[in-house]
């Protein structure tokens, strides 16, 4: 078997704190609960975010066509943020 290639970092990090974690997920709302009752993470704040002048695939979208249901909690000093593309 041959030695793997050590992987080397996107970026460097070393020595910055992480102070915010992203997740995509299907369903904010259902997501945010289930945090909620296995990790006690809460309380949970939602907003609707609609972009305007999107291009998507070099074609513009209509404003409104594009949105992105957040869910953000605060866990320490960490921010859980829950990203549902709409």
């Amino acid at each position: 078997m041959s030695n793997p290639i050590p992987s080397q970092p996107v970026s460097e990090l070393s020595g910055k704190p992480i102070v915010q974690v992203g997740i995509v997920v299907r369903d904010v709302v259902r997501t945010a609960g289930e945090y909620a009752n296995l990790f006690g993470l809460g309380p949970w704040f939602f907003i609707d975010i609609k972009p305007t002048g999107v291009r998507l695939h070099d074609q513009a979208l209509g404003d409104g066509d594009a949105c992105v249901r957040v869910a953000t909690a605060n866990l320490g000093k960490i921010q859980i943020e829950l990203l549902q593309p709409m």
